[in-house]
């Protein structure tokens, strides 16, 4: 079990983070107040017949401030398990979503939480750009992207990539590319093979003239 702390951030000069646990059997994410361990959300528990194919290090995340909330993107923590995959398009779970929470929900404690965008796998990097939201994301094997986020809109993950399955996985088919076709938004990049994608930021002016 590969848990712990997997980002953080600042509100209002409070700190918070980012965090899977494992308590009675429950694996979950939770976002923490890492001034005195309070848990203001806690998922669902990762489905148990996934047993051993639970990888925290899927779930990605990062955090960027847009108008009065957050926009924090959480991956689904898997390599192979299809119950755990199919979280990032299911509407009433946390997991393969770009999540906005308002700034205001922290200080009372209790955040409400809207589902900004789905069907993500394991966003690396958020960030905005004249007002437009993009964030990268590693793809299966291969297929990583990069994606222009709208709200209320699907990202396709598990049901299309450019990527391929792992061997272990369905003995490394393809998986259907059709975006458009099947009612999903298309990346802006796909990258085949993968760099192994990570953040996403927004090049300093002085070094634009370069």
């Amino acid at each position: 079990f590969n848990g712990g702390l997997k980002n953080v951030f600042f509100i209002n000069k409070k700190i918070y983070g980012l965090t899977s646990s494992l308590k009675k059997e429950c694996y979950y994410g939770a976002i923490v107040d890492l001034s005195n361990g309070m848990e203001l959300l806690k998922t669902s528990c990762i489905p148990v017949d996934a047993g051993r194919n639970i990888d925290f290090n899927g779930l990605g995340s990062d955090v960027v401030h847009h108008e009065d909330k957050i926009l924090l993107s959480i991956g689904t923590p898997t390599n192979d398990s299809k119950s755990i995959k199919k979280l990032a398009q299911n509407k009433n779970s946390y997991f393969g979503k770009i999540l906005s929470i308002k700034i205001d929900d922290f200080e009372k404690k209790k955040l409400q939480i809207e589902n900004f965008s789905r069907g993500h796998r394991n966003p690396q990097g958020i960030t905005i750009i004249n007002n437009q939201i993009f964030s990268v994301e590693h793809g299966p094997h291969g297929g990583d992207e990069l994606n222009k986020i709208k709200f209320g809109y699907n990202y396709g993950w598990p049901e299309v990539s450019y990527g391929t399955r792992y061997g272990f996985d369905d003995e490394g088919k393809s998986y259907s590319n059709e975006h458009k076709k099947r009612g999903f938004e298309e990346p802006l990049f796909a990258l085949v093979p993968s760099v192994g994608i990570s953040s996403l930021n927004v090049c300093p002016y002085k070094l634009q003239n370069y």
